[in-house]
């Protein structure tokens, strides 16, 4: 276990294991949009012998055609999946506030437009509660290492400080498995794992098919070169 990342508190290890029913370590809730890091998750967590609940959030984003997408990904794996709606976060082109960029690469900080402020703080909490609830130990979501310079709350420390938080006030462990993983590397463990990569969706403006354009798809595009050949609409493994 790490230090407590808060100066002058105990330890990382101390909670309130009381809020943990059977104290069950194999119970997670995944965080689920629908798009090729949170699908890696379901499958690590599969392959992990865990027992999962997928969790959506409709935050008013305007590619919602992603929250289809992950309640086909979570009858492909059979798994318990739920979605919570919260109010419109306004302030991100995500949300309607301008337009979300396009032509410019994932890490560009022009990308900035697209975050949307405390989103991933008020999903964790979601899912927090919901682990509570239904006996989970732990909270997964998908942030990697290409998020973090635009994406602030998908740096390491952010994750740290919550999932110590989430610990002391619930006995609950935050975690983003894919936290040291570039994109890449999650690209090659989906078409190792035989991820279905043709239900995912990464795309940001919420059209009928992606648009190919804006960051998400051409981040997705790069990920999968050498890997295997893709399908306009999808993103599809087909070699």
């Amino acid at each position: 276990m790490q230090p407590c990342p808060v100066s002058g508190l105990s330890s990382y290890t101390q909670g309130c294991s009381r809020f943990v029913r059977d104290n069950n370590d194999s119970r997670v809730v995944v965080l689920l949009s629908g798009g090729l890091d949170s699908t890696c998750l379901i499958n690590k967590a599969i392959v992990d012998h865990r027992v999962v609940f997928g969790l959506g959030v409709d935050y008013g984003q305007r590619h919602k055609k992603e929250l289809a997408s992950a309640k086909m990904i979570a009858e492909y794996y059979g798994i318990s999946f739920s979605v919570l709606r919260m109010p419109v976060i306004s302030g991100s082109s995500l949300t309607g506030d301008g337009d979300v960029p396009t032509g410019i690469h994932y890490s560009d900080h022009r990308q900035s437009s697209t975050v949307v402020p405390g989103r991933n703080m008020l999903m964790i909490g979601l899912a927090i509660s919901e682990a509570v609830k239904l006996g989970c130990s732990e909270v997964w979501y998908g942030a990697h290492s290409g998020d973090a310079f635009v994406y602030h709350d998908c740096r390491e420390d952010f994750v740290d400080y919550i999932s110590y938080a989430a610990n002391i006030g619930y006995g609950v462990k935050v975690s983003a498995p894919w936290i040291k993983y570039n994109k890449k590397q999650i690209a090659e463990y989906a078409v190792l794992n035989r991820v279905p990569v043709e239900l995912t969706w990464s795309c940001y403006l919420g059209q009928d098919v992606p648009c190919g354009s804006c960051g998400a798809c051409i981040e997705r595009k790069e990920s999968f070169q050498g890997l295997c050949n893709e399908q306009n609409r999808t993103g599809t493994c087909i070699s």
